[in-house]
């Protein structure tokens, strides 16, 4: 699970997760995200899951986390 836990508000078409398995984008289902919005990423035990926010203007796109799956 995926969590933001605290900050502003964010666009859900700026941020989206993957998991490394098959390259989808997977974004949270309500708008904005708000602190304690959730998602449920599905994951297998090699994938290394990202959190990516893509500029609005488009262009560029920064990780903002990234972590090994267990």
């Amino acid at each position: 699970t995926v969590t933001h836990t605290g900050g502003d508000n964010i666009d859900n078409g700026t941020v989206y997760v993957t998991n490394g398995s098959d390259g989808s984008e997977l974004r949270f289902d309500n708008n904005p995200v708000a602190t304690g919005s959730a998602k449920e990423v599905p994951y297998n035990s090699s994938d290394t899951i990202r959190v990516i926010w893509e500029n609005p203007a488009g262009g560029s796109s920064n990780v903002l986390a990234e972590r090994q799956a267990p």
